[in-house]
């Protein structure tokens, strides 16, 4: 069964960047999502594997070999189905020149396992054509410009987060970002790199960098470190902390274990906080042309195979090629004079010139096993914000970075919600019922709140005498889960203990925190935000809710708080260690 289209003559560049995308080509016909697996073989190339979601949310188990892909040109991708109402699949994709342009062209063969299975896939192709097309049929002409993929409203969260922004940062920078989350694709948006944004937009690299770290406090994004493989620069590990690299990482597709340097294997990427755009982490494709930049060609060579192809080359530029699993790769250097050509087989190293423009590439797998033979950059890509880089800038250590204590602690820093509860007239009913009665008491307490606290989306971070302090992700959750809290406190007093004074305080406050996690304590958060909620807390009478400013601003937070009929009263209070400071009361209900 298959199906072809074919496009109208179009911008080579911008059709490699959406067609090459196949994670993004595989949501647009809702495509399942996939897991997978490299399992590195003896010898030859990693065995990909797999699993999607079939027909029905059935999984689907399947194995790939023959991926490749030469960049502008095309890419082509083999999956074998494990019992399933599919055999077999293949996607093609070609960009053919047309004097101006490229004309794309896709073809996708799908096998059904038995012919009762052909209507099934009969329905998908259909999907698949209707859609396919239409990202074909948006796609600009040689030469102009590109139109937006996505035109998304932003939501209100992010909108007020943006407005925090604004007044810390550069607003050409504000404004570039804001660009990018109201067009950009998902795929995109999990990795932003900050010189890319200031060479797409003509800014200056630091100052985007600057103001990108800058809005981290805001809420808007999230930093965290990417780890690269030094080979192939694609990314085999990452974390929203600093401290909790391993020194070293392991590459399977390039076999290869590499150490970790701050300076040349990690690079700092941001994404939007994940409070307000849950950070999209499904995959819909395995491997795709698009998210392996630094990768030029990639050719699937069974034992004995050869293959020849042409693709073009920059003046200035350098390149290795090879087959990896630990073996040296030939050096490829762009210069004047080289040849017009390269050649590779297994074991080939050294050092091979060629000159700049179109060149014919051809690779023969001389072993006995699979290989998968890559042409990648050998230079550092000029875009990469090295880690060493931004961990020794003023503004990450002013306002992000931190002293990492000892080798089983990790750091990190984001945006958080905090809440803290506290009893009031608990001294005066551990006098009335005795120090085990109220023991018991309060340890019931902390089992009520704590399943109030996971049912909004949150968790206990500790308890502290008859305390509890939690974390969200959000102030909206935050308030949320402090009114569902004092409300089932109140009718848990009021049924089984009817007799004591007991009150329920809380404090809420949002801000940048230091995400700290030790191996014998786990997940604790601290700095002046936290002092911040825990006093907001502090100031709270006889089962008031006290929130900050930050919170009362938000406007998920305003739309709740007046859909409930909720009118905060402000007032001043002398906080300790902070100063003055304007808090507001949600007091009691009668």
């Amino acid at each position: 069964m298959r199906v072809e289209l074919v496009g109208r003559s179009s911008d080579r560049r911008v059709a490699w960047e959406r067609l090459g995308d196949t994670d993004f080509m595989n949501r647009a016909v809702d495509a399942g999502k996939v897991s997978m697996e490299l399992r590195p073989r003896d010898g030859g190339s990693a065995l990909l594997t797999g699993t999607m979601a079939g027909p029905l949310g059935l999984p689907l188990q399947f194995t790939e070999t023959r991926n490749g892909w030469v960049r502008y040109r095309w890419f082509k991708q083999h999956r074998i189905f494990q019992r399933a109402p599919i055999a077999q699949s293949r996607f093609e994709l070609f960009l053919e020149d047309d004097g101006e342009g490229v004309v794309p062209r896709i073809v996708l063969d799908l096998e059904p396992a038995a012919r009762l299975f052909s209507p099934l896939l009969a329905a998908r192709a259909s999907v698949y054509r209707t859609r396919w097309q239409a990202v074909l049929d948006g796609l600009p002409a040689p030469g102009a410009a590109a139109r937006a993929v996505h035109e998304r409203q932003l939501p209100e969260q992010m909108r007020a987060a943006v407005d925090r922004w604004r007044s810390k940062a550069d607003t050409r920078v504000v404004d570039a970002v804001t660009e990018l989350l109201s067009t950009e694709r998902d795929h995109a948006l999990r990795s932003i790199r900050a010189f890319a944004v200031a060479d797409r937009f003509g800014l200056d690299r630091d100052e985007t960098l600057t103001s990108m770290i800058r809005s981290v406090p805001a809420g808007l994004l999230e930093l965290y470190w990417s780890v690269r493989c030094t080979r192939c620069k694609g990314e085999v590990a990452s974390t929203t902390s600093l401290s909790d690299l391993a020194d070293h990482a392991d590459c399977p597709s390039c076999g290869i274990t590499f150490g970790t340097d701050l300076g040349e294997s990690v690079e700092v990427l941001f994404a939007p906080h994940p409070a307000i755009a849950p950070r999209v982490s499904e995959r819909f494709c395995t491997m795709f042309p698009t998210g392996a930049p630094s990768l030029h060609a990639t050719f699937p060579l069974g034992p004995g195979e050869a293959i020849e192809d042409v693709l073009e080359v920059a003046r200035g530029t350098r390149y290795t090629l090879g087959s990896g699993n630990g073996a040296p790769d030939l050096d490829v250097v762009v210069e004047e004079g080289g040849a017009d050509h390269v050649s590779w087989e297994t074991g080939a190293v050294g050092r091979w010139a060629v000159a700049p423009g179109l060149i014919k590439i051809g690779a023969r797998n001389a072993s006995g096993a699979d290989q998968r033979v890559v042409l990648a950059d050998a230079a550092s890509d000029q875009q990469s914000v090295p880690a060493a880089r931004v961990a020794t800038m003023p503004e990450f250590r002013r306002d992000l970075g931190v002293q990492v204590l000892s080798s089983n602690v990790r750091i990190g820093t984001r945006s958080v919600a905090l809440l803290f509860t506290d009893l009031s007239g608990s001294t005066a009913m551990y006098e009335a019922v005795g120090d085990a009665a109220a023991y018991a008491l309060v340890r019931d307490h902390f089992e009520l709140l704590g399943a109030v606290i996971e049912e909004h989306g949150g968790s206990v971070v500790k308890t502290i005498g008859d305390a509890v302090m939690a974390s969200f992700h959000s102030a909206d959750a935050a308030v949320g889960a402090a009114l569902a809290m004092r409300e089932a406190f109140d009718g848990w007093v009021a049924r089984e203990h009817p007799t004591l004074e007991v009150r329920l305080n809380l404090g809420v406050h949002v801000g940048p925190a230091l995400a700290v996690h030790s191996d014998g304590v786990g997940l604790d958060w601290f700095g002046r935000h936290v002092n911040l909620s825990a006093r907001a807390q502090g100031a709270a009478k006889d089962g008031a809710l006290v929130m900050t400013e930050a919170v009362v601003s938000d406007p998920v937070v305003k739309g709740r708080l007046a859909k409930g009929g909720w009118s905060p009263e402000a007032f001043d209070a002398q906080l300790k260690g902070i100063g003055t400071t304007t808090l507001y009361r949600l007091a009691r209900p009668d």
